[in-house]
């Protein structure tokens, strides 16, 4: 357990961004987003969230768009992950047969010291009340249907 919180702790404390690595990670993030333009799961989900979130951050893909990743700097990533990678956004979860004592003294003599970052609450927009059925259609080769049905439950 020592071990893999003191990974974590390097990961979260002291990423470098090597320029190489973040070059290499930017063609990795390219050639899955091409990819996801041609994997139905992740057509229809994507489209799914698109029509049931309408002014929600979550209607937008976790990996992001091509356009914006073309622009991204090893510099804006540099600035996010100094602005949001701070103890003050983290949360240490560990489950299992552990000794929560040592678990907690190694994270806190882990984490002693490091500064605070700054105040990063973003404020979520409320999604307007869905009066009218919604619906999304997308066509694409082959001979299968994908097909996700939802309903409103609680808010995000």
């Amino acid at each position: 357990m020592e071990t893999a919180i003191d990974l974590l702790a390097d990961w979260m404390q002291h990423a470098r961004f090597d320029p190489t690595e973040v070059q290499r990670e930017h063609a990795v993030v390219r050639q899955e987003l091409a990819d996801g333009l041609v994997q139905r799961n992740r057509v229809v989900w994507e489209l799914f969230e698109q029509t049931i979130y309408q002014v929600h951050p979550v209607r937008h893909p976790t990996i992001g768009y091509l356009e914006p990743l073309s622009r991204l700097t090893r510099e804006d990533l540099v600035a996010f992950y100094r602005s949001r990678y701070v103890p003050n956004n983290q949360v240490f979860v560990v489950v299992g047969d552990v000794d929560t004592e040592k678990v907690l003294a190694a994270v806190v003599r882990h984490w002693t010291g490091t500064p605070r970052g700054p105040e990063t609450l973003v404020p979520m927009p409320t999604e307007p009340p869905q009066l009218t059925p919604r619906e999304a259609v997308r066509q694409m080769e082959g001979k299968m249907v994908d097909m996700i049905l939802a309903w409103p439950t609680v808010e995000l």
